[in-house]
């Protein structure tokens, strides 16, 4: 490594990552396997406090949208930033409204929620913009479940039926009005008609700039 140079190296031995403030050092011992003229500046320690995810726990975020909506894309970019951040540990759910993937039962359960769109709610709790779910998901990411659901899924082309099982476990007892909800998700619809195209407010003012 030339002097003030860097070099970028995975470590072999992985590290656990354990809840609470913890201390992490790393320590040079060889560099091109000669001789360390200063020795005061080969370690680095740095603090990191993880968040540890909750056994069994996944996040559901559902975000109001619809083709239509001009302002909706950044909802859908938001998502996936989530997803990829914590994936594994969340679910993003696009709810349709006034456009051909509308589910009209899902889109009125979440219309009485919503002032506008984009909006979202990180597991049913305060409506908000897409973009600040952050704090709400890992708030919740670290929430243990009541419940734990494993589903079986047999579809017939011939009718075009799905049959779904979903089997609960309660992990612990629980009181009031609960409810079972199953969501079928799909990514990547596309359609032959212009309502399937998704406006885009920010493409026009690029257009505009452009001209």
């Amino acid at each position: 490594i030339a002097k003030g140079a860097y070099y970028t190296f995975s470590m072999n031995n992985p590290i656990t990552i354990v809840g609470g403030l913890k201390s992490f050092t790393a320590k040079i011992i060889s560099v091109n396997g000669g001789t360390d003229e200063d020795s005061t500046d080969n370690k680095k320690s740095i603090y990191l406090n993880p968040i540890i995810p909750a056994k069994d726990k996944l996040v559901i975020a559902e975000e109001a949208t619809g083709t239509w909506c001009q302002w909706c894309p950044r909802g859908a970019v938001s998502l996936k930033n989530f997803h990829s951040k914590y994936e594994g540990f969340f679910q993003g759910i696009a709810v349709h409204n006034s456009d051909p993937m509308t589910n009209f039962d899902y889109d009125a359960s979440v219309a009485g929620k919503i002032s506008g769109f984009p909006s979202a709610f990180v597991d049913r709790g305060t409506t908000m913009d897409p973009s600040a779910m952050g704090a709400d998901i890992l708030k919740r990411i670290q929430t243990a479940p009541k419940a734990v659901f494993s589903f079986a899924a047999k579809y017939d082309a011939s009718t075009k039926t799905l049959k779904v099982a979903a089997t609960t476990t309660m992990k612990e007892a629980i009181s009031g009005n609960y409810k079972v909800a199953c969501v079928i998700v799909e990514d990547s619809v596309h359609g032959t008609t212009s309502s399937y195209n998704q406006a885009n407010q920010l493409k026009k003012y690029s257009n505009l700039m452009k001209h």
